[in-house]
């Protein structure tokens, strides 16, 4: 919406049908008052149709259906009134739109949440994030359906991992049962997705990488029973070429930011003979930034004490943390020549973290395998040629354990399917492709 918006306000349309202006107090009939917005000064504006303001237009209306006007440039503009005057969602039909105001509001408000869940017409109250929760809870057990979904979508920071969390904790709290143990499982895996599922881009510094499907099972009675989630088409390609001015998935920066002698690092490694210095200063998947060092430094220690929450064994840790530094050394073989002795020193250090034989690595990476009928043919690969085979490797390798992780903490969730007597509510939160 934030992207749209300027290009919207510097069209020329026509003015929408409205009432006559009116002068504000001491305001004389030629004076403009001078008001900047959230959005830009929408006033003052030679390209920007001078009446009637955006003040004149009935910002109250919540519904964009209802709007006299329903062309986008009217539409862009109702929100923007709206916006103005601390008003950030409007409903469209079923559908809510919110516009962050990259600010705290009260959308997880505990005196808000038990409004919302007390009235007997969600509509009597203002539109928000919580009145979707509600209307999602009420439908479950006012028809048939056994399943009630939610779709989350925008661009990268537009606020849809705060909307889901707003929605899970209010339909949690509303619940009769452990909802308490239910949210509290949730919350505690958030900073272990968070570590290896997002990353900072241009318009979020956490922006989610991946999709997500949460699904929380309630009985009868309204009280949530368990939880589960499902996760889709991870963005691998950031492990190879995160884009300018963005970063890799944020836990290779808190591995490098936590550095060698990290009493983690060092436990990953022990007895295995790997120099974690030299893998640390020629990988290539994340930099090390001073600005960025601190805060990576805290987010590492969080990720740890998650892993701790999610009942992770320290074995399995361990486990996690050779792999990063196994995708870290493939990111530094050069891939210059076959015989580059540099490479054979990182390739071995890549065999020893991912376990797996060196000679097999170096054959698969350097040289290519066909079939021809019933014969059998090696040909060295091109550079180019290995340079595809090693980022390929890198990410089926952070893939599967990332789908690995997944699975663990659904075990912690209590992850059961739905019994016959029980429904449930989705949560797809689809993250932001800056590209459409």
């Amino acid at each position: 919406i934030f992207e749209n918006l300027s290009t919207t306000l510097r069209s020329n349309m026509p003015p929408p049908v409205a009432p006559k202006p009116r002068l504000r107090p001491n305001a004389s009939r030629t004076a403009t008052p001078k008001r900047r917005t959230a959005l830009g000064s929408l006033e003052n504006r030679a390209d920007v149709v001078a009446s009637p303001k955006v003040e004149f237009y009935d910002y109250k209306q919540e519904d964009l259906v209802q709007v006299v006007s329903t062309n986008e440039d009217a539409l862009a503009l109702h929100l923007s009134a709206r916006f103005e005057r601390g008003l950030y969602y409007t409903r469209a039909g079923p559908t809510v739109v919110a516009i962050n105001p990259y600010s705290s509001n009260d959308a997880l408000n505990s005196t808000l949440m038990r409004r919302y869940a007390s009235v007997s017409q969600v509509n009597d109250l203002p539109v928000h994030l919580l009145s979707i929760a509600e209307r999602a809870c009420r439908n479950l057990y006012a028809s048939d359906s056994d399943l009630q979904v939610i779709i989350l979508s925008g661009q990268s920071g537009s606020g849809k991992t705060y909307s889901a969390n707003a929605i899970v904790e209010h339909l949690t709290k509303r619940s009769q049962g452990n909802h308490s143990t239910v949210y509290s499982r949730i919350v505690a895996i958030g900073p272990l997705l968070e570590a290896f599922g997002n990353a900072s881009t241009v318009n979020n510094p956490n922006s989610s990488r991946f999709g997500k499907y949460l699904q929380l099972t309630v009985d009868s009675e309204a009280c949530i029973t368990g939880a589960s989630l499902e996760v889709y088409l991870l963005e691998t390609a950031r492990l190879i070429e995160p884009g300018n001015k963005e970063r890799n998935f944020h836990c290779f920066h808190q591995l490098l930011a936590a550095g060698p002698k990290c009493p983690h690092v060092a436990q990953a490694v022990r007895g295995m003979d790997i120099n974690v210095d030299a893998i640390m200063s020629t990988q290539t998947m994340a930099k090390c930034e001073a600005t960025q060092h601190t805060l990576d430094m805290t987010h590492w220690h969080l990720t740890m004490h998650a892993m701790q929450q999610a009942d992770l064994l320290p074995a399995q840790v361990q486990s996690m943390i050779r792999v990063l530094l196994g995708c870290m050394a493939l990111s530094a073989l050069q891939l210059k020549s076959i015989e580059d002795p540099q490479d054979a020193v990182m390739l071995a250090e890549a065999a020893k973290l991912l376990q797996l034989p060196v000679a097999q690595l170096a054959t698969f990476i350097n040289h290519q395998t066909f079939k021809v009928a019933s014969d059998i043919f090696v040909k060295p690969r091109a550079e180019e040629d290995r340079r595809v085979a090693v980022h390929g490797m890198i990410k089926k390798v952070y893939t599967v354990v990332f789908h690995w992780l997944v699975a663990v903490l659904n075990e912690s969730l209590g992850e059961t399917a739905p019994k016959p007597h029980e429904k449930a509510i989705g949560l797809l939160d689809i993250f932001g492709f800056e590209s459409l």
